[in-house]
């Protein structure tokens, strides 16, 4: 099986306003309750609107300033939601 993900560098020194689709790949997200602690978090932080959340199979996509990144880790590690990667999706 091939799987192919196209990503887009993330430079840690992007300080531009504009935010960029982020995609965060999360563990158990069968469970409801990583789905209820997701929409927790995204309500406590003022640079992410709940409307833009989408929701996928694996983790989340949301558009978010670079610079915004480890604010989202920290908060993800703080209510114990498993983080396995993030990235900017590359599109056309």
């Amino acid at each position: 099986m091939n799987n192919v993900l196209l990503i887009n560098r993330i430079n840690p020194n992007d300080q531009s306003p504009m935010p960029e689709k982020i995609t965060f790949i999360i563990g158990d997200m069968h469970l409801e309750e990583t789905h209820q602690k997701i929409y927790e978090l995204v309500q406590t932080l003022d640079f992410v609107c709940i409307e833009e959340l989408i929701i996928k199979y694996n983790g989340i996509t949301v558009p978010l300033n670079i610079s915004k990144i480890p604010d989202v880790i920290k908060e993800f590690c703080t209510r114990d939601i498993k983080l396995y990667g993030v990235y900017g999706l590359y599109e056309e």
